[in-house]
């Protein structure tokens, strides 16, 4: 079909908007213009745009500039969306997840008066700068000069009102933040604690547990490879990104922003991602390039500062002209990824969800540290922090044995002697005896010298053998009060097929020993992770126990070693390889699976595992079997070994075993011939790259015809993956099967669309059917086809009835796909569910 024919005719159907309707108060066309925009250039989610955009829109309306809520217009809006609001668009069909979530809040919010008590708690100041920066992009593109309580309020409005749904790598966190932010006053006082201290504290196993504020939400799509770079002219991320940088006029139509950006990418050398674009289109706009940046970050960190001294007066030194550039272009490009990005996330939602995904690698034992790894505190790790405090103490308890054999000798010499001297005074004449009584006394003291030396040094030895174990001891209690490891998007993040998460990414954080929030600093690099580790060791010499035999210079002296051992490259290299022997990335940052039930444990504060129930299932009623015995249970989580979700077994219709076996001999009726095989090939290929399609055609064409569905299947994939020289080809080629495999073709097609439509038939309805000239047609294109039909029919782009579901029910009744629906799971993607 001509989608973009159904795209302009939906933007068209906005002529017959009134004013003051619901759509003119959320600014649905605006919606769908940006909606259409991204459709043209998929390198961002529209669904998460029109969540986003409707959850800040409402949130704006319904506080006002004093920080109050609209109670008579909260009345309104909730009455409009009761009446229930579908849109006739293209590619539309999740959208009422995002109506019924809206409903959902408002309606909350009318009832319950502790929800708005809570929203009422919220007022500056904030805990940190961080957080202001947070809130600031919650609410883009307006613009905030002073924060204020109205500002704070809308965001976390915003952020309960915006239905979350997840990127890559969180999905452990992602499902149960679903349900969550379906418990209001749970939301709201994990928002509270977030932005007034920084924080969320929960006491797991009998140690409290604290987690810091995610400071980012990634890159995101700001990562995304880009795929077919004549498309992305009309990104309305990278449009809006270049105007916030000031490249591209702010109050320009969106059509004349896209012909200026298509014309600058064609001066760009390579196109990968949105945010090499921006970078690259930033660096060009301020006259400056990589190396500029590189040279101007080495003088940086050289510098003593701005202020140099002469003659006795003080004042600041004018940066460089290349100075002022690179910190000018600093502050376009971080615009041009805040806004970007601000699209399609709502950043106090994604950060909340982030934090808490920071639960769910609780390690109570500090052995199972990727810090405890890396830095060695295992004698047995050579070159580790155990190993050479060991082998310094070791050479100090040695010079210690020494000295006590040296003074057991002195010792020994001297009671000799007196024993000597004794046997003489025995003999000795009164003349001799005053001289050997005096040489007596001094060999009696000096053998009590010895004596006294020796015991001392005996208890030093003693103090210095039992001091490597406390030592050790005290730097595994002060490492885990000083340092932590939490959840960071931006360590696994790399682009994966929709239902494949990447793991989740954990990165080093360093507490300086405080309990502000605000003054923990994660560590990207070597450099920051030998100063935090010189940094702590400095902190906590002076709180190292003296046990008795000992002094502060020996604890100086053995730290102060090791202060500098650590800065060595022999330290570093080892640590690198202790990290990498055990999987971790570097011994600053690592990636493990997301453990969901701990994540949960820790969230809750519960002493003991959350009850599970497991299966291994060996067909697809072995599933449906096990789902069916657990539909007495609402809102359960799920998950596999790749992905965790929400069970909605509430959609899952009885008797799904004997519905499921319908479908199946369904499908068995298919019959394939050269024409249709050819049509569904022709079909996959646009669905591919430009540079991609002529080669797949071309391998697809040498199959010969299938006589099985399976069969079809194994063609194209063989194809593809030799286009795409990767296996991980499956979901495209399955989609699309779904899609294609119950096919109609000529008279067929007119004659669907008319019982399809048959409620609203009338002459207008059967002309636009008759205008439809197709070979063959899918069940997806047939709905569509129907839908665009039915919107240039009522001329309106919103409909108070389910026209998707009504269309597809129809679409089922008359055998034009699969009988049955069996939907059972929310995927955590936008607007996608789980089904068989």
């Amino acid at each position: 079909m001509d989608w973009q024919k159904y795209e302009t005719d939906f933007l068209s159907s906005f002529r017959s908007v009134r004013e003051g309707s619901l759509a003119d108060w959320l600014d649905l066309n605006f919606e769908a213009q940006i909606s259409y925009y991204f459709e043209l250039s998929p390198i961002q989610d529209s669904f998460r745009f029109r969540a986003r955009h409707l959850g800040r829109r409402i949130a704006t309306l319904l506080i006002d500039e004093k920080g109050e809520l609209q109670k008579e217009l909260l009345s309104q809006l909730a009455g409009q969306l009761e009446k229930k609001i579908y849109p006739l668009g293209p590619k539309r069909e999740g959208d009422p997840l995002i109506y019924s979530h809206l409903l959902d809040c408002l309606k909350a919010l009318e009832a319950e008066k502790e929800i708005w008590n809570w929203i009422r708690k919220f007022s500056p100041p904030l805990c940190h700068r961080k957080a202001e920066e947070i809130v600031r992009e919650t609410l883009w593109p307006e613009s905030i000069r002073t924060l204020q309580t109205c500002h704070i309020r809308r965001a976390v409005l915003a952020a309960w009102l915006t239905l979350l749904r997840q990127t890559t790598g969180s999905c452990f966190a992602t499902a149960p933040a679903i349900l969550i932010q379906k418990k209001p006053l749970q939301f709201f006082k994990d928002l509270y604690e977030l932005l007034n201290i920084g924080q969320l504290k929960r006491v797991f196993a009998g140690f409290e547990f604290a987690v810091p504020m995610c400071p980012s939400i990634g890159t995101g799509e700001l990562g995304r490879h880009v795929v077919s770079p004549e498309q992305i002219s009309f990104s309305p991320g990278l449009i809006a990104g270049l105007s916030a940088a000031r490249l591209l006029p702010l109050d320009e139509p969106l059509v004349q922003k896209a012909k200026k950006l298509q014309e600058a990418l064609q001066e760009l050398e390579a196109i990968k991602t949105p945010e090499q674009i921006l970078r690259d289109l930033s660096l060009k706009a301020s006259e400056i390039t990589e190396d500029d940046i590189a040279d101007e970050e080495y003088l940086a960190r050289i510098q003593m500062g701005p202020m140099i001294a002469r003659e006795g007066a003080v004042f600041y030194q004018r940066p460089s002209p290349r100075a002022q550039k690179v910190a000018d272009w600093k502050k376009r490009f971080k615009a041009a990824q805040v806004a970007f990005q601000a699209l399609t996330e709502c950043a106090l939602l994604r950060v909340w969800e982030y934090t808490i995904a920071s639960f769910c690698d609780v390690k109570i034992d500090f052995a199972k540290w990727n810090l405890y790894v890396s830095l060695g505190m295992n004698t047995e790790q050579k070159g580790g922090i155990a190993d050479f405090l060991y082998q310094r103490i070791d050479r100090k308890l040695k010079e210690a044995n020494g000295e006590i054999e040296r003074l057991q000798h002195l010792y020994e010499q001297a009671v000799y002697s007196v024993r000597s001297l004794e046997s003489l005074l025995h003999s000795a004449g009164d003349a001799q005896r005053y001289e050997l009584q005096a040489q007596m006394s001094r060999t009696v003291h000096e053998m009590q010298i010895a004596l006294d030396d020796r015991d001392r040094t005996v208890r030093r030895a003693n103090a210095i053998a039992g001091f490597f174990a406390a030592l050790l001891q005290h730097f595994d209690r002060k490492l885990q009060e000083y340092f932590q490891e939490v959840f960071d998007p931006s360590v696994a993040e790399k682009e994966e097929h929709i239902f494949e998460d990447s793991p989740a990414g954990f990165r080093l954080l360093y507490k300086h020993g405080r309990s502000d929030a605000s003054t923990w600093e994660l560590i990207y690099d070597e450099k920051t992770y030998i100063q935090s580790l010189r940094s702590f060791f400095t902190a906590v010499e002076g709180e190292i126990e003296i046990p008795p035999g000992l002094d502060k210079d020996f604890i100086s002296g053995v730290a102060t070693e090791l202060i500098q051992y650590i800065q060595g490259s022999e330290f570093i290299d080892e640590a690198k390889k202790r990290a990498r022997s055990a999987g971790r990335i570097t011994p600053w940052n690592y990636v493990s699976g997301g453990t969901m039930q701990t994540l949960l444990q820790a969230y809750y504060s519960r002493s003991v595992p959350l009850t599970e129930t497991a299966i291994l299932p060996r067909s697809l009623m072995d599933l449906l079997s096990f789902l069916n015995k657990e539909r007495k249970t609402a809102n359960l989580l799920f998950h596999s070994p790749t992905h965790a979700f929400v069970l909605r077994l509430d959609l899952l219709p009885e008797k799904a075993e004997g519905k499921a076996e319908e479908n199946s001999a369904a499908a068995k009726k298919w019959k394939c011939g050269e024409e249709i095989q050819e049509h569904i090939g022709h079909t996959l290929s646009e669905k591919l790259h430009a540079s991609q399609k002529a080669l797949f055609l071309h391998l697809f064409r040498q199959k010969h015809v299938a006589q099985t569905p399976a069969r079809l299947r194994q063609h194209l994939l063989e194809a593809l993956e030799t286009v795409r020289g990767s296996p991980d080809t499956s979901g495209l080629v399955d989609s699309h099967l779904y899609e294609q495999v119950f096919l109609l073709s000529g008279n067929q097609i007119h004659e669907a669309l008319s019982a399809i439509l048959r409620p609203v038939l009338n002459k207008n309805i059967s002309q636009a059917i008759s205008h439809v000239k197709k070979t063959f047609m899918g069940a997806y294109e047939l709905h569509q086809t129907a839908k665009s039909i039915l919107l240039d029919a009522l001329q309106t782009p919103y409909t108070s009835e389910d026209w998707d579901e009504k269309i597809a029910s129809q679409i089922r009744r008359l055998g034009f796909t699969y009988p049955h629906l069996l939907l059972f799971a929310d995927t955590n993607w936008s607007g996608w569910f789980f089904g068989f």
